[in-house]
């Protein structure tokens, strides 16, 4: 085939192929809408002739095996959920650990048939969440493909940049394959983090404003940017406007005097003046600031608490499980919140708080 040729046939393969992601994200954006309000949530109370609809039935959208948990009532509608593990021991876990779990690629089926209305009202809301979450995380990877696939094939950015042309190319495959089959100790910590951020976001949204978001892909890549929060405390008479900035965040594991330190403090230096000129051009930009964090934890620790978590099955909750609540507080979180209404320096009941929580889960 002319060499011509081969480039129009190559650029028409590309441009259906956007056109396909493109359609299968607007139909998934459908989909969740109806699947969503397919949940009814019924009254707590009603009268007792009126006849009990069956369980509405909800399917994730993803071609994954659903994992089985066991459904407990509670008393006032409350309920439990319990996993089991190879060796047969039985782990209660929460609402928000099966919510974190979803970047993981662990789903569950929670088509569980529950008779008494309280508890089907307080389950419903929750599959709700859960449904809409689903849905949001293979839109997102969808997204993220669609993105990729852009900057490679559309914008050339390989022409321009090989390395940055590779990195992209090595987060097609990422994104393609179902699991990350050896994951290294900087993106098992980037995960634990955002699982962590997810669980405190949902267990303690009442009290503080602990949002988190998942970096994109050209976030990432290009922008140095490993996870996205915005945090307040609710429960602060004078609110400090300056910390509603949304902060882009890249966690690193090296030293901070190695000159990979430095290196990678060069590269959010770089990506800083980008997002400066952005927003003085008035062009609307995704985070406020970035900031670079060292978390001062063993890459040991984080190793050794992922092979415990896949020993024990991939218990619903990540392999943060396995850390104490001292290394997640105060070695983990401690950058995260700093320079934040959450600052655990300026706020104590906030890192008391914590302590306690992630005591609890123990």
């Amino acid at each position: 085939m002319p060499e011509n040729l081969n480039q129009k046939f190559e650029q028409s393969a590309v441009q259906e192929k956007i056109a396909e992601l493109a359609k299968q994200i607007k139909e998934l954006e459908e989909q969740k809408k109806e699947a969503v309000e397919s949940v009814a949530i019924e009254p707590m109370k009603k009268e007792k002739k009126v006849k009990k609809q069956a369980m509405a039935k909800i399917d994730l959208p993803n071609e994954v095996e659903l994992r089985q948990l066991r459904f407990s009532k509670e008393d006032n509608g409350h309920f439990k959920l319990f996993f089991s593990t190879p060796d047969g021991a039985e782990v209660e876990v929460s609402e928000s650990d099966l919510l974190s779990d979803m970047q993981w690629d662990n789903f569950y089926d929670l088509n569980h048939e529950i008779k008494s209305q309280a508890h089907r009202s307080r389950y419903n809301t929750f599959r709700k969440k859960y449904l809409a979450a689903a849905y949001e995380a293979k839109i997102e990877k969808l997204k993220n493909e669609l993105m990729v696939i852009k900057r490679l094939e559309i914008d050339q950015v390989g022409m321009q940049n090989y390395i940055i042309g590779e990195i992209y190319k090595e987060q097609l495959a990422k994104i393609r394959q179902k699991k990350e089959r050896s994951p290294n100790a900087g993106f098992i910590l980037e995960k634990m983090i955002t699982g962590i951020l997810t669980k405190l976001s949902y267990d303690l949204g009442e009290k503080y404003v602990i949002e988190v978001q998942h970096a994109s892909v050209y976030d990432d890549v290009e922008l140095k940017i490993d996870l996205i929060i915005k945090v307040a405390d609710k429960n602060r008479a004078i609110h400090v406007e300056e910390n509603d900035k949304v902060k882009g965040i890249q966690l690193t594991l090296v030293l901070l005097n190695s000159e990979k330190f430095k290196e990678k403090q060069r590269q959010v230096d770089k990506a800083k003046a980008e997002i400066k000129e952005l927003k003085e051009a008035k062009v609307k930009t995704r985070i406020d600031d970035l900031v670079l964090i060292q978390v001062n934890v063993e890459n040991k620790e984080i190793s050794d608490a992922f092979k415990e978590w896949q020993r024990q099955g991939e218990i619903p909750g990540g392999p943060e499980r396995f850390l104490s609540a001292n290394v997640i507080v105060e070695k983990l979180l401690t950058g995260i919140f700093q320079e934040t209404e959450l600052d655990f320096n300026q706020n104590k009941q906030f890192k008391n708080q914590l302590w306690q929580y992630f005591e609890g889960k123990r």
